[in-house]
């Protein structure tokens, strides 16, 4: 059940516990919301007030149907909110609410396939089937597989997976990567500063090496980075890819 400021509150009904999560992946160093039925209440409304019959059927509904203990997740916006909350100054706080920070975890990739793609060619894996596997060999790497390792030999009958060629347009290099993941509610505000952060420290280049063509002369600059995001029930989820002449290829996926 989730109370919002204009006094109205919902409840979302779900048979699985879910999560979110955000990480990202670097040649330099991710599933989906959840759809389930909305019962929403204003409790605004004439009929909200004690004694009124909007107002019974809630009560009815916290008394026997909502009868068990539950664990309720939310997410505080204030910036103090680390420091309020163990002061007791939220109104959560009443509640005695267990605290947990969002810390990142970043995998080390060593020895990682990664197609050497530059940026004239990317009009050419705007077909579906490429953007596809483009998108599947990221997913890879947001998972930590060992398909994507230099020196993996799975038996072909096990796995027929191979990091994609595009039809031989594009050549393999053995790259170290990172991987850097969250869990947890995570707001726009954080990705938008995580999106610029890591344009700043990681996708920097030299004047007139930023993936476009100059004087007739293409550019060989490779350098991108990749985010991934999951919703709750791993029903849909995004895929951003940009290079650091800012072209970028978007994936938003539904299940």
């Amino acid at each position: 059940m989730r109370v919002r400021p204009t006094g109205k509150t919902d409840r979302r009904w779900r048979e699985e516990t879910s999560e979110e999560q955000m990480e990202y992946v670097s040649p330099v160093l991710p599933k989906t919301w959840l759809m389930f039925p909305v019962i929403e209440y204003n409790l605004r409304e004439p009929s909200m007030t004690h004694g009124k019959k909007g107002f019974s059927r809630l009560d009815w509904a916290c008394k026997n149907v909502l009868d068990q203990s539950l664990a309720w997740l939310f997410y505080n916006f204030n910036p103090s909110s680390h420091e309020s909350l163990r002061a007791g100054n939220e109104p959560i706080s009443l509640h005695h609410p267990s605290i947990h920070t969002i810390e990142p975890t970043a995998t080390k990739l060593p020895d990682t396939l990664v197609p050497k793609l530059t940026v004239p060619m990317l009009p050419s894996l705007y077909d579906s089937e490429d953007a596809l596997a483009l998108q599947e060999y990221i997913s890879m790497l947001c998972l930590n597989s060992p398909r994507v390792s230099a020196f993996d030999n799975i038996d072909p009958h096990l796995s027929r997976y191979e990091v994609s060629t595009f039809d031989g347009l594009v050549e393999l290099a053995t790259r170290d990567m990172v991987r850097v993941r969250w869990r947890g509610f995570i707001p726009p505000q954080f990705v938008q500063e995580l999106f610029l952060l890591v344009r700043k420290e990681r996708l920097k280049v030299e004047k007139g090496r930023d993936g476009e063509v100059r004087d007739g002369r293409e550019s060989k600059e490779e350098r991108w980075v990749a985010w991934s995001a999951a919703g709750f029930g791993g029903r849909r989820e995004w895929t951003v890819m940009q290079w650091a002449g800012r072209e970028t290829l978007v994936w938003d996926c539904e299940g």
